[in-house]
């Protein structure tokens, strides 16, 4: 209950501190999603069924601003806590998704990565540390916001945000 409030109380048995502090919460979250075998990261395109709709509709097409947003969105949700998606963190062909990104593009997708890693905050802060540094400031933003999620309700002794 005291992790839960993000209760700032101090104990002296380790255990419990740790228990407190939330530190262990993503790796309880992944061996639950690994108990309900639901780990593997999904792709945003399997969530809205694009292969379904009918592209004869004249009009109907959205922009690439739009799809972009709509899929980092649906990307950060579906894969929260799993640490690993098929679009932000996937380097498997060398192109980041944020970088295909324009502006407020730009920022969701730095900030969704802190989504995906929500709550581990030693790998998080790795991953999310090159967009800190960027000149663009787009792209900090979301880093900062990243920071902020991939923190949120973990007490941790050097307070990386």
């Amino acid at each position: 209950m005291l992790g839960r409030q993000s209760n700032p109380y101090e104990s002296e048995d380790a255990d419990l501190q740790e228990i407190i502090s939330n530190t262990k919460l993503s790796e309880h979250f992944k061996s639950l999603a690994r108990d309900l075998d639901v780990v593997e990261p999904k792709h945003p395109d399997s969530i809205f069924k694009s292969h379904l709709d009918d592209r004869r509709v004249v009009g109907a097409e959205l922009d690439s601003f739009k799809k972009n947003l709509s899929l980092t969105y649906v990307n950060a949700f579906v894969n929260a806590g799993y640490g690993k998606d098929l679009l932000i963190t996937n380097s498997e062909n060398n192109e980041d998704w944020v970088f295909k990104n324009k502006d407020d593009g730009q920022t969701a997708a730095a900030a969704s990565l802190g989504m995906l890693l929500l709550w581990d905050i030693d790998e998080g802060l790795a991953q999310i540390d090159k967009y800190l540094d960027r000149s663009e400031n787009d792209i900090v933003m979301g880093g900062c916001m990243a920071l902020g999620l991939v923190s949120s309700r973990i007490v941790n002794e050097h307070d990386p945000v």
